[in-house]
């Protein structure tokens, strides 16, 4: 891998009561990265109840610079991942109701590398 690590998430999302299919996480490269690289996570909304009239990122309850667009794919990129990149970050779009996953990501302390371990959980039921 380059100077820049890139792992990519893609979630499939279910919405809030609706019935939407979901995708397992795909993890389409090494979930470790150099500590100081960037990582990529992804959402993609596949049969939102609504039409989405935009989406954006929350790190916890803190909104994050993104692009609010009101497609059905967002990504966003945690700049030089260490252990304070860690945390539960939030794919949100509105739709109605809401359609949100949320995205875990776990930093470790190394001397060369940053272990990024990535969990996943949408809300709502899927069938």
């Amino acid at each position: 891998m380059g100077p820049v690590g890139l792992l990519t998430l893609a979630l499939g999302l279910c919405s809030l009561g609706g019935r939407a299919a979901a995708a397992g996480p795909h993890i389409l490269a090494t979930p470790e990265v150099t500590s100081g690289s960037n990582v990529l996570i992804s959402c993609n909304i596949t049969d939102p109840p609504t039409p989405i009239k935009s989406h954006y990122w929350l790190k916890g309850d803190t909104k994050l610079d993104s692009n609010e667009t009101a497609l059905e794919y967002t990504a966003y990129m945690i700049p030089k991942v260490d252990h304070e990149s860690s945390g539960e970050y939030h794919c949100v779009f509105e739709t109605v109701p809401l359609s949100r996953a949320t995205v875990y990501v776990k930093g470790e302390l190394g001397s060369k590398t940053c272990r990024v371990a990535i969990f996943f959980k949408s809300q709502g039921k899927c069938d």
